[in-house]
């Protein structure tokens, strides 16, 4: 099955507003966050690809058009839109959360939205705003089923925080991904499946990465020689196991299989640097 994502917009200061009022996130940064953790967790499930449209980097913000022919030439079967929303020019007392669709007749989209809208309902009790029609873009010009999430206010004081958390960025991903299983009956992994196609690692994870810019993907032959294996796209995550500096700084993840710390390609996240920098001996 294939699944699309994006993130509304660009961080930065790149897109003009679409900021809290005291300047304090870009709307980016919550939409970003949750399409990460949402690509994450669906990963765990079996037979899904996925594609990201937008600009993980977050500097530049893909033009509309240009997101929708992407989804359209590579056949998605539904579309993920992910926006924080906001109301005026300064802090007032809209609130809550609200899912869209283009049209409530149509037989996939409408159905997702309101599991959706349910699930965030229940994972975080915020206010419940609705599953409503409007025609935007994305929903619009997506040639499949596209749903349009936005997962609070910016320019609400409370919900602002909240837009902030990671748990609460976690909260609404998770709701989302539960939703789309359950529409369309998707079935995890096992344990030994998650992450490289079918391997079972021996030893735990040290962090992981998610790919920002096309970059190689390389496997360590007998004589510890680098072979392309092939080509990494922007929205792939992997679980890194290990670390090593020998060719320029390496990741492992998995089956010998190890991408470079290339500055800009990839994002490291959890644990911290000086974690991975000691653990550059770490082997599965």
């Amino acid at each position: 099955m294939r699944i699309s994502w994006d993130a509304g917009h660009a961080g930065y200061g790149v897109t003009s507003g679409k900021r809290a009022p005291d300047g304090s996130m870009f709307e980016w940064e919550f939409n970003n966050a949750v399409v990460r953790y949402a690509m994450e967790e669906l990963s765990q499930y079996e037979n899904v690809i996925q594609l990201r449209v937008d600009d993980p980097t977050g500097r530049r913000d893909v033009p509309l058009n240009e997101r929708t022919e992407k989804i359209n030439t590579w056949n998605s079967d539904v579309h993920l839109s992910i926006h924080a929303n906001a109301y005026g020019s300064g802090w007032n007392g809209a609130k809550g959360v609200e899912t869209y669709v283009l049209d409530k007749s149509l037989p996939i989209a409408y159905p997702l939205a309101l599991k959706i809208q349910t699930n965030i309902m229940d994972k975080t009790n915020r206010i419940n705003r609705g599953v409503k029609e409007a025609n935007f873009h994305m929903l619009r010009e997506s040639d499949m089923p596209a749903v349009l999430v936005e997962g609070g206010f910016m320019t609400n004081r409370e919900e602002l925080e909240r837009l902030k958390s990671n748990d609460y960025r976690r909260k609404v991903a998770s709701a989302i991904v539960e939703a789309i299983a359950q529409q369309f009956k998707l079935k995890k992994k096992s344990s030994a499946e998650l992450y490289w196609d079918g391997m079972t690692f021996k030893r735990g994870q040290i962090g992981r990465i998610s790919i920002l810019k096309p970059i190689n993907l390389w496997k360590r032959d007998e004589d510890d020689k680098l072979e392309f294996v092939r080509i990494l796209y922007p929205g792939e995550l992997y679980r890194v196991y290990g670390y090593d500096e020998k060719y320029g700084g390496q990741y492992n993840v998995g089956a010998d299989h190890w991408i470079t710390n290339m500055d800009g390609y990839v994002m490291y996240e959890t644990p911290s640097k000086a974690f991975l920098s000691r653990a550059r001996n770490f082997y599965r």
